[in-house]
């Protein structure tokens, strides 16, 4: 847990191809609306991403509080093209498209420590 209220969000990352990964990001009780522009109906969704970064905050609101789930990974496998990575909304999730900068695979990392390269010892 984070701060009061606040939530790590689980997070899983899959390889499509070489140049692109997939992570969905689990969000309990987000709801969308709207068949083709999904939009969250109860609360908000925000993505930002860096070099070799993202942060991912999606605020849900309940009938008398307030969740917000956050997923910040400091330190990619690798570099991203951030002006063409993506996120949409779907029930229960956000999914975020990352574009590498570099075709290589991000397996054995993936593997390994998962999108978070950054140990918690290092420095932001």
């Amino acid at each position: 847990m984070a701060a009061d209220g606040e939530r790590i969000a689980t997070t899983g990352a899959v390889e499509k191809g070489e140049d692109k990964v997939i992570v969905t990001c689990l969000v309990d009780d987000l709801q969308v609306s709207g068949l083709v522009n999904k939009t969250v109906k109860n609360g908000s969704v925000s993505v930002t991403f860096g070099d070799s970064s993202l942060d991912m905050t999606a605020i849900v609101k309940g009938k008398n509080k307030e969740t917000v789930f956050r997923k910040v990974v400091k330190k990619l496998p690798g570099p991203i093209m951030k002006d063409q990575c993506t996120w949409t909304v779907r029930k229960g999730k956000v999914i975020i498209t990352l574009v590498k900068d570099e075709k290589a695979s991000w397996a054995v990392q993936l593997s390994q420590r998962g999108l978070e390269q950054q140990s918690d010892e290092e420095d932001d």
